[in-house]
């Protein structure tokens, strides 16, 4: 959904707009902090991670100096906590009560095109 936030939209109350997200942000964090939740890779989704990160570590350190290794191995990291983040909100939009959750295929892939940008 997009909003006009132009000057010439003055219907739209962006006060009463952040208000209703807000709302909904914390009833989030509240559903999340009920119980601990175990997010997991399937056997093929760490495969491919881990060829993912490999491949982009060596451009790191082909292309720029080997001290630079770091931005490499912390986008492994950026992407695991992409797969918590869809996972955790998945989880919070079917009300799932399960405490383990495997990442779906479809968040995996996301969150591996959103680290090529």
């Amino acid at each position: 959904m997009f909003y006009n936030t132009s000057s010439n939209a003055n219907n739209f109350n962006l006060t009463e707009l952040f208000k209703v997200l807000s709302g909904k942000m914390f009833n989030m964090v509240k559903f999340q902090q009920r119980k601990e939740t175990v997010i997991e890779l399937t056997t093929e989704q760490w495969q491919q991670l881990n060829q993912h990160c490999e491949v982009r570590l060596n451009q790191v350190t082909m292309f720029t100096v080997e001290e630079a290794a770091s931005i490499g191995k912390r986008l492994g990291l950026t992407l695991y906590r992409m797969f918590m983040i869809f996972t955790s909100l998945r989880k919070f939009e079917y009300d799932e009560a399960a405490t383990r959750l495997v990442c779906t295929d479809e968040d995996f892939i996301t969150a591996l095109r959103l680290a090529e940008i």
